[in-house]
């Protein structure tokens, strides 16, 4: 009896361990393509002052390109105007993604990690940004003078915007819910800005989602009949 148990225990281990395994190979495979953001995104952003902190809204719109295999590059853009008409600042990023299991937010979530350890530049889009960053002490976050439309390299680098020191990279311990016959890609909900990247498994989160991308061409209204 006890060798039965045993033999049906490591049956079930088996067959557990290949059924997860087939629900992130299925995810990992069908987000493959390029998405985007449906429209502006509200966030706030906690601004400290003397007296008491003091929360601003601000919009973004994101961009993610997956290769099937695990790979992808991203692209954050912040906006002054609640239209998207007026960018403030943007973050494109490349790297990799870890798959930590599911979360339970929603039925074939998956746990991600986000390693962005190919690329991480950012780029002015705004006279303010500039120069709110060349205000900013020598080395807290780039290497030269900040300029218009001009990126900087800062991975592996200090980044008093991205928390980061020296020889750093980026994560994002996040969430993956792939859903609607693959037309929507959730991630976890991140309604303040200064959790744009959760930076390890305590900031991880717990339940919730965005706004969901889209895949790119849907937003032709033509690619809807195709």
């Amino acid at each position: 009896m006890y060798l039965y148990k045993i033999i049906v225990l490591f049956i079930f281990i088996v067959f557990s361990c290949c059924t997860m395994a087939a629900v992130v190979q299925r995810v990992a495979t069908g987000i493959k393509g390029k998405w985007v953001s449906i429209t502006c995104e509200l966030r706030f952003h906690e601004i400290a002052t003397e007296s008491n902190g003091k929360v601003e809204a601000t919009w973004i719109k994101r961009e993610f390109i997956f290769d099937g295999r695990n790979n992808f590059q991203g692209r954050h853009t912040t906006y002054d105007d609640s239209l998207c008409q007026s960018p403030h600042f943007e973050y494109y990023f490349r790297g990799r993604l870890e798959w930590r299991g599911p979360h339970e937010t929603a039925p074939t979530a998956q746990k991600v990690d986000f390693i962005m350890d190919e690329e991480f530049s950012i780029t002015p889009r705004s006279r303010v940004f500039i120069e709110q960053m060349n205000k900013l002490p020598s080395g807290a976050c780039g290497d030269k003078k900040w300029e218009l439309n001009v990126a900087q390299d800062v991975l592996r680098r200090p980044c008093v915007l991205l928390n980061t020191k020296q020889g750093e990279v980026v994560k994002d311990f996040d969430l993956i819910y792939l859903s609607y016959e693959g037309m929507f890609l959730f991630m976890g909900a991140k309604q303040n800005m200064d959790q744009r990247f959760s930076k390890d498994e305590e900031h991880r989160p717990k339940g919730g989602l965005q706004v969901p991308l889209v895949r790119a061409h849907y937003l032709n209204p033509w690619n809807y009949w195709k």
